[in-house]
C-alpha cells in the first residue's frame, strides 16, 4: 500500500503518467516522457536484508528500492542492495531522480 500511495502522490504532482502494480510492493512506473522504471517499496517500517532480497526475487528486478524518511534501514539491507546493484533511496531522492529523468532539474 505504501508504494501505491507514493506513486499516486507522484502522479498528482505530474512526475508519473501512470503505473502498473506488479505486486503489492513493486510497480512499473511510466514517466511523462514515456521512460519506465521499476520501483519497489516495502510495507515494513524496518527495511532488512530479507526485504531487499524479496525485491529482487521476481522479475523484473527493481531499478530503485524506495523508502520513507521514517523507515529504519539496517546496515545489512544497505549492503545487500549494494551487492545486488540496486539503488536504495529515500522518497525525496527518488523524486529528484524522476525529475532528473524528466529533465526538470535544470
Amino acid at each position: 500500500m505504501a508504494l501505491f500511495n507514493t506513486l499516486m502522490r507522484l502522479k498528482e504532482d505530474g512526475l508519473v503518467k501512470r503505473f502498473d502494480m506488479l505486486q503489492s510492493q513493486k510497480a512499473k512506473v511510466y514517466l511523462q516522457n514515456n521512460q519506465t522504471v521499476i520501483a519497489y517499496m516495502s510495507d515494513d517500517y524496518v527495511i532488512g536484508v530479507t526485504s531487499i532480497r524479496e525485491s529482487a526475487q521476481s522479475d523484473p528486478q527493481p531499478d530503485y528500492i524506495v523508502y520513507n524518511d521514517w523507515d529504519k534501514v539496517t546496515e545489512q539491507a544497505e549492503e545487500e542492495a549494494k551487492n545486488l546493484r540496486i539503488p536504495l533511496v529515500k522518497y525525496g531522492r527518488f523524486r529528484y531522480i524522476l525529475k532528473d529523468l524528466l529533465g526538470k532539474n535544470t
